[in-house]
């Protein structure tokens, strides 16, 4: 099975896998019919546990997946819950968000520090997002309001700060990343003007050379989708520009980096096919 390059810019290149081989992969796993089983169900009256889980799982430090959901928890004053998964598939609740007394609704996976404490966002008290805190006692705290229209995962540095995309906002509306320094001081880094891109896609990935990367769904040359680095100082470049010219566009999720530190993405149309 051959796969496509697509193309190479700056000391990583991004390599787009096309929808065959996506589809094929899953094939192979439907065809060998791979063990599937649920490990549990969000249910109840009032949603005790939680409901319409939406982000991704993350593994925390004690080998647990922990994942988060916007709704439930308590009843009719519960906005949403943290959960984890142990390694022996029970399933517990670990925070419960309460409305109008911290953040609620949380919406992106969480990442851990060095001390089993977990971080994410979330609605704030006024009306924007936030960048909250759970402590190893289950304690939920804001760090820092965030501007509104926070997506995807954030990522956390070594030095404390945070870093994450806003799918609008920014100078023109059209979305930015910024960053939030151990202090809780939260800086703009870059504001997409059209140009360089539009709406991110999905949030940033912290790859091996130090820099951030992620995706737009448009850009300001044929409005199908760029990919972008940006240094934790704010340095931004753009990377790719999307083109109609066989090899994908419109990337509807972030990158990742393979073992041979390349990037890759997918594609929601273009290619051969037409179909991503």
């Amino acid at each position: 099975m051959s796969r496509q390059r697509g193309w190479s810019r700056g000391p990583a290149f991004v390599k787009t896998l096309m929808g065959a081989l996506l589809w094929s992969a899953m094939s192979v796993n439907a065809t060998a019919q791979a063990p599937y089983r649920v490990v549990s169900q969000f249910d109840g009256p009032g949603f005790p546990n939680g409901a319409h889980p939406a982000s991704k799982l993350s593994r925390g430090p004690d080998g647990a997946l922990w994942g988060v959901t916007p709704v439930g928890g308590l009843g009719a004053d519960g906005n949403g819950v943290v959960f984890k998964i142990d390694p022996t598939g029970e399933v517990s609740t670990v925070a419960r968000f309460v409305r109008d007394a911290g953040p609620s609704q949380p919406t992106s996976p969480l990442v851990f520090d060095g001390d089993g404490n977990a971080y994410g966002t979330a609605q704030g008290l006024s009306g924007s997002d936030a960048l909250f805190k759970l402590d190893p006692d289950g304690g939920l705290s804001i760090l820092a309001d965030l501007p509104r229209g926070t997506l995807g995962n954030i990522v956390r540095t070594g030095d404390g700060s945070f870093f994450g995309v806003t799918y609008a906002g920014g100078e023109s509306s059209l979305g930015g990343v910024y960053r939030v320094d151990a202090a809780g001081l939260v800086e703009l880094l870059h504001s997409f003007n059209g140009t360089d891109g539009v709406y991110p896609s999905d949030g940033l990935i912290l790859a091996s050379d130090g820099n951030l990367y992620g995706t737009t769904a448009g850009d300001g040359v044929l409005s199908l989708g760029s990919v972008y680095r940006v240094s934790p100082e704010g340095a931004f470049t753009l990377l790719h520009s999307f083109q109609a010219d066989g090899g994908g566009v419109r990337p509807a999720a972030g990158v990742v980096q393979g073992v041979d530190g390349d990037l890759y993405g997918v594609t929601i149309a273009g290619g051969s096919n037409g179909l991503g």
